[in-house]
């Protein structure tokens, strides 16, 4: 016995969606959007101050970091006797990477680069916002 779906789907009436269904689904996937946007953008601020409050640390370990190890003083000799740093510049430029402090200076840029993504998200979401706001006016 072969049935052909395509000759008795012709025969059936076509269902008709409740009125008004579409309109509530709509509604939902806005709301259920609002929310989501909202919750990025808190979580985005929240990781924003986290950051900013983790960069007082990380800048005054970078701070003390540099003042012991001589970088400082080694940088300023750039600006007091740059004939002298000229000369020898293979020689300065391996004694400033030697006391270069990388973790102050790693912690610094990595606490740098999570504010910067972090304030990038939380200002893209509520940009979002705003905009869905004025589509649903």
């Amino acid at each position: 016995m072969t049935t052909s779906y395509h000759q008795l789907f012709k025969k059936t009436a076509p269902i008709q969606a409740p009125s008004g269904l579409s309109a509530s689904i709509m509604q939902r996937i806005e709301v259920y959007e609002v929310r989501r946007l909202r919750m990025r953008a808190g979580i985005q601020g929240a990781l924003v101050f986290v950051a900013l409050i983790l960069c007082v640390p990380a800048f005054n370990y970078l701070g003390s970091t540099i003042a012991q190890t001589g970088f400082g003083e080694y940088l300023s000799l750039i600006f007091s006797d740059g004939g002298y740093v000229f000369a020898n510049l293979k020689d300065f430029m391996l004694t400033l990477a030697d006391t270069l402090p990388a973790t102050g200076t790693i912690a610094v840029l990595g606490l740098g680069a999570v504010l910067l993504w972090s304030l990038r998200g939380m200002l893209v979401d509520l940009a979002s916002l705003s905009s869905f706001r004025r589509d649903l006016a």
